[in-house]
């Protein structure tokens, strides 16, 4: 599940509320993109592939509500995401990783 909070007037912020290393359990219909990986070895991005939809990202890599990963990235509502764009799933492993929150 990912946490987004803001302190007071400060920007708002995001992060995983699970273990720090997520799992991938292979590809699968709409979830076949690229993952990419922290310094560490952890995974920390996904890049999305044609038909690949955010619940069946959410799945793969064992994350409860896969449907907060276009919300994780700067997603309104209901935008779709698009195949070469790089996910977030770990804003913990990307140093460089800036929320923007999008409504």
């Amino acid at each position: 599940m990912i946490s987004i909070t803001r302190l007071g007037e400060g920007p708002f912020t995001a992060r995983l509320l699970q273990p720090q290393n997520l799992v991938d359990m292979g590809p699968r219909e709409f979830a076949e993109g690229k993952v990419g990986y922290a310094e560490d070895g952890r995974i920390a991005t996904y890049t999305v592939a044609a038909g690949d939809a955010p619940f069946a990202i959410g799945d793969r890599f064992c994350i409860y509500n896969g449907l907060a990963i276009p919300d994780l990235n700067g997603h309104a509502g209901y935008e779709a995401i698009q195949p070469g764009e790089v996910l977030v799933l770990d804003p913990a492993a990307v140093p460089d990783f800036e929320y923007v929150y999008p409504y």
